[in-house]
This record gives structure tokens, sequence and C-alpha cells, in this order.
């Protein structure tokens, strides 16, 4: 019983201002507790978030502004061999652009991102 509202009055962090009016309250245990708690969810996410990024292996382009789009882009993939990485151009239904005209250099790169070749 009075035990635990004791134990969650000494948690309290946001006591008053002046010694004479200082008073650790259950309440205000609870939402030291609380804040601690969101804290840590809040850096474990953050450090999973850095720790284990998402990669998207495809490119969308918004094509809606212009029926002619140029699109330049420069993507290094150090650990992909050159012959798996093509380009492909689809309309906003999926179906291929057999118009479209581009153009894209390959590079051989090695374990530092380095060119080890012609291109």
């Amino acid at each position: 019983g009075w035990w635990v509202m004791f134990s969650f009055a000494s948690l309290d962090v946001y006591g008053s201002v002046g010694d004479e009016y200082r008073r650790k309250t259950t309440v205000g245990g609870i939402v030291s507790l609380l804040t601690l708690v969101v804290m840590a969810l809040l850096f474990v996410s953050e450090l999973a978030y850095n720790i284990f990024p998402h990669v998207d292996d495809h490119l969308f382009v918004n094509s809606t502004t212009s029926n002619n789009l140029d699109a330049h882009f420069d993507i290094s993939f150090p650990r992909v061999a050159c012959g798996l990485l093509s380009v492909d151009a689809v309309d906003a239904t999926g179906v291929p652009q057999k118009d479209a005209q581009y153009s894209v250099v390959k590079q051989p790169l090695d374990a530092h991102g380095k060119p080890t070749g012609p291109a």
C-alpha cells in the first residue's frame, strides 16, 4: 500500500522551488518515471534507426509535372556487380516506356569506392 506511494514520491525530480515548499509527490514520481521511459524508448529507437538503416532498391520519379522529364543521378553500389544493375523507365501504371532515352555509365569500384577500371 503506502510503500508504493512512497517509492514513486522518491522518484520525483520536479520538486518545488524553495526548500520550505519542496515536496516529493506520487504524481511527480509517476511523471518522472514515465519521462525516463519515453526518453529511453526514443534513444533506443534512434539508435536502431542509425545502426540498421532502411535500404530501398528502387527510385521513383514524380512524372506528373511534365511529359519530358530529365533525371540525373550518381549512385554507387560498391558490393554489386555492374552486370546486375539496370535502369527501367515505366509510367504510373507500370507500363514500360519504349521511347525513353537514357544512358547509364557503369564503373567498377573497389571496396573503398574507388574506380578500378574503365567506365
